[in-house]
Formats: C-alpha cells, sequence, structure tokens
C-alpha cells in the first residue's frame, strides 16, 4: 500500500496507464561554424510545431475545462513564444557552437532551476512550465513523438512521475477514472486540474511509477489516502464501503448547503466562493454560497 498527498478527494478502480518518459539522448558534438543557422532553423521549426501542438490542446481544453484552466495552455504558448528565451537559445548555439537540442536542453534547464530556487511556492511550481516546454521543443527538434492522452479508448488510472500542464489538459474524462504521480503538491497543475474535473489523485506517492506496469490494477482511495496495487477481493469490498460512506456524506452536505453557517456559541458566519469564471459562479451558487470573490491567482504572471 501506497500513500502520497491527497489532490483530489474521490475514489477509483481501474486499469493503469504508465506514463513514463523515454530517455531522450541529448546531442553532445560541437557543430561547426557552416552549420550553426542550421540548427537555429531546426530550433525555429520546432518551437513552430510545439506552438500547433499546444494551440490545438488549448482548443480542446477550453471544451473540457472552464477559462482559468484552459488558460494553463494559454502560459505554456507565451512562454514557447518569448522573445527573450528565442534570444537565449539562438545566442547558445551560435556561441557555445551546439546542436538546437543541446542548446534547448540547457537553456530551458537554467530557466527552470532558477523558478524552481525562488521563495514564492506559486511561482517555483511555474518550474514545471519550463520543463515541459523545454521537452515538447525537444521532442519536436529530434523527431520523437509527444503524448497525446486525447486517444484514448478505455477507462484507466494514470500513473506518471508527475504530469506536466500540456498533458494533464489533454485529460479525456470518457475514460480517465483517477490520477496517481510520484511528485507534486497541492498547486501543481495535476492537482489543480483534478479537483477541477472532479478526479481522485493522490500525488507525491514518490515510486508509484516505479512499481506499476500497464495494465495492473490500481485501487485508488483519495479519501483515505491509500493507492493498493492489484488489490484482493477484500480490499475491493473494503473500498465499496468506503464509497458508500463518502457518498452518504456528500448527500448530507447536499441536503445542508443552503442552511446558514452559524457556530455552537450562535455567531453566524457567511461562507463565500473565491472564482474566476463563469463556471466557478455556476459552481458556487449550486453549493450555496452566500457570496463571492475574484480570484487573484489568474492575474499572476512572471515576473
Amino acid at each position: 500500500m501506497l500513500s502520497g498527498i491527497l489532490a483530489s478527494a474521490g475514489i477509483a478502480f481501474g486499469k493503469v496507464l504508465l506514463l513514463k518518459e523515454d530517455v531522450i539522448v541529448i546531442n553532445q558534438s560541437s557543430i561547426e561554424d557552416n552549420q550553426i543557422d542550421t540548427e537555429i532553423n531546426r530550433f525555429l521549426e520546432a518551437r513552430s510545431r510545439s506552438a500547433i501542438q499546444l494551440e490545438s490542446i488549448q482548443e480542446m481544453a477550453s471544451r473540457t475545462f472552464d477559462e482559468a484552466k484552459a488558460a494553463i495552455l494559454e502560459s505554456l504558448i507565451m512562454l514557447l513564444k518569448d522573445e527573450e528565451l528565442e534570444g537565449d537559445i539562438k545566442s547558445f548555439i551560435k556561441t557555445n557552437k551546439v546542436s538546437a537540442d543541446r542548446a534547448i536542453h540547457e537553456v530551458i534547464g537554467s530557466h527552470a532551476n532558477m523558478m524552481a530556487k525562488l521563495n514564492d511556492p506559486y511561482l517555483r511550481e511555474r518550474a514545471t512550465d519550463y520543463l515541459d516546454t523545454g521537452s515538447r521543443l525537444i521532442k519536436n527538434a529530434l523527431g520523437i513523438p509527444t503524448v497525446n492522452l486525447s486517444t484514448l479508448n478505455e477507462d484507466v488510472i494514470l500513473v506518471a512521475t508527475d504530469l506536466t500542464p500540456s498533458e494533464a489538459a489533454q485529460i479525456n474524462l470518457r475514460h480517465v477514472r483517477g490520477i496517481v504521480t510520484d511528485f507534486g503538491s497541492h498547486t501543481t497543475h495535476t492537482a489543480i486540474i483534478a479537483r477541477s474535473l472532479g478526479l481522485p489523485a493522490i500525488v507525491g506517492t514518490n515510486d508509484i511509477s516505479h512499481r506499476v506496469k500497464n495494465g495492473d490494477m490500481l485501487l485508488l482511495d483519495a479519501i483515505n489516502n491509500k493507492v493498493v496495487i492489484n488489490p484482493s477481493a477484500a480490499e475491493l469490498e473494503q473500498l465499496e464501503e468506503t464509497k458508500a460512506r463518502h457518498q452518504a456524506e456528500m448527500d448530507v452536505s447536499a441536503m445542508h448547503r443552503d442552511l446558514p453557517a452559524i457556530t455552537q456559541d450562535g455567531h453566524q458566519v457567511k461562507v463565500c466562493a473565491n472564482i474566476s469564471t463563469v463556471k466557478d459562479t455556476e459552481c458556487a451558487i449550486r453549493n450555496g454560497a452566500e457570496g463571492m470573490s475574484p480570484s487573484q491567482i489568474s492575474l499572476r504572471t512572471w515576473a
């Protein structure tokens, strides 16, 4: 049995789909002066392909998520098209006489490390955006296929070291039943999107991706923080009992959602929702919110 960080409450049981990155071999050889323009063009072509892919994922995500979650892809596209980043990669190719993939790897890695050292936890998590963008750029520069979760045709529980923002945005609700990752926190894209979609998720298990293989069956109890690989009949029966209790608690909460919130000493508290989109407003009303305030998270940008 494994446990981690409860990212999104719920219960699921299903077949494992293991998303494991193949080791990408970066070209370490130096290039000649007459190859510099070729490598710069290879970078620019990889960037164009990456932009087309992300814009396609964004269009799909806009049909699945609210505007704030779909905007995650917009931040990746903006990063991809960042002129300073483009200049740094071109300059690295020229100055160090290296291949496009080597330059992308070095420059993106440097930016990601810088972000990871920031004190602000929100900005620190954005190092993932750089790594996601860099991985896509390198794969396109080397002609390696990228992950496409939108084509799933069977029910699965996604298991990964961590889902990149662009992978998380591709989640197909018809077939994804839950998410478990090695790394992550409450503020990662995986956790945010799982909560938005109402998918059970446990992150930060440390090594789940090394313990399972495709086709294993997984019990995901994101109520009691428990993940069981190939569970027994008794464990599945216990899961059903937990699921029934959880549903009963949800039903009771639904019955009480419109009642005033009053403390034991008779003080009434106004319960409000933090919103960022029209869909958030609808959800807040549906769950009995007495007031609303706009979220500031969506207004944060890189310095």
